[in-house]
């Protein structure tokens, strides 16, 4: 047995360098100009927004979570935050932003960023294919509003998604029979991307008792989703992918793993902040590039 020995000291550590990149999506996606629409006495709009979009990107929904990162210098830095809010602010301003509609923005910023960082976007002969199914959140036994019987016979939720992209199934009338049993077998993948949802995103019971606010947990999922997708569309389905196994995408939860909860010593340098990684030159590589690629968009947002 190794003669194992512990000790602290004063230099800044963070587990979750992917916040680099995270903080970087959110900026892009203008999360920062609801300040001007929705002013603020207290912490930002834009803080509380980003630092629920952070959590939901660590693979955390729970309101309590953030009392974790409330003297987490790295956290508050990544995300460009003022200051990290506490529970009870984090929940009565996200209940007051649902009342005031916030998720009707939502998903202008996601195709902004998607814009902006020209997302691989894959067509079929010409079309693109748009997967819209529904699928059942499990609340069973707690007293949220608007909580229903399901058709998997469990008291929940049963939202409907769309995903963009060859990921989903597509069918033509102009299509062989063959073809069409082809492409509908690609329906299959779209199964996977409710469980990333649920799981990956710890969305399956959603943390509020109010409908609204639930309602708008979803929509900040949507960029969350989008934000950790496009890191493992980017980032590691190419040569620059750390994982050896190739594969057309990434589950949530792998790009969680390789890139986003990795550890970095954080040291300020020159008004630079620095992350190093140590030894793990692919894992750096990999978030250099993505840093750099968002950094410089080739395109304006449509």
């Amino acid at each position: 047995m190794p003669n194992i020995q512990f000790r602290a000291s004063g230099r800044t550590l963070t587990s979750h360098a992917g916040l680099s990149i995270i903080g970087q999506c959110i900026e892009m996606a203008g999360i920062d100009s609801l300040d001007a629409r929705f002013p603020s006495q207290g912490v930002p709009t834009s803080d509380i927004v980003k630092a629920y979009l952070g959590l939901l990107c660590l693979g955390m929904s729970d309101f309590d979570a953030i009392e974790n990162f409330r003297r987490d210098t790295p956290f508050r830095q990544l995300l460009n935050l003022q200051k990290v809010p506490s529970t009870a602010t984090l929940l009565q301003r996200l209940e007051k932003l649902a009342a005031q509609d916030l998720h009707t923005l939502t998903a202008a910023w996601s195709m902004t960023l998607l814009s902006l960082a020209e997302a691989p976007i894959t067509a079929d002969k010409g079309h693109v294919c748009l997967d819209i199914d529904t699928f059942v959140m499990d609340n069973s036994h707690s007293r949220k509003e608007g909580v229903t019987r399901t058709c998997q016979k469990v008291d929940g939720y049963t939202p409907i998604a769309a995903y963009l992209g060859n990921e989903g199934g597509w069918t033509s009338l102009d299509a062989t029979p063959v073809a069409v049993i082809q492409r509908y077998q690609a329906h299959a993948t779209h199964e996977q991307f409710p469980s990333e949802i649920k799981t990956d995103l710890d969305l399956e019971r959603l943390p509020s008792d109010k409908f609204a606010t639930n309602d708008l947990i979803l929509h900040l999922a949507q960029l969350a989703y989008n934000i950790l997708r496009l890191m493992g569309q980017l980032g590691m389905t190419g040569e620059l992918s750390p994982v050896r196994h190739p594969a057309k995408r990434r589950r949530l939860r792998t790009v969680l793993q390789e890139l986003v909860h990795r550890a970095a010593l954080v040291i300020h340098k020159a008004r630079q902040t620095i992350l190093d990684f140590g030894q793990d030159v692919g894992r750096m590589t990999v978030l250099k590039t993505l840093r750099h690629r968002f950094r410089y968009p080739k395109t304006a947002p449509c």
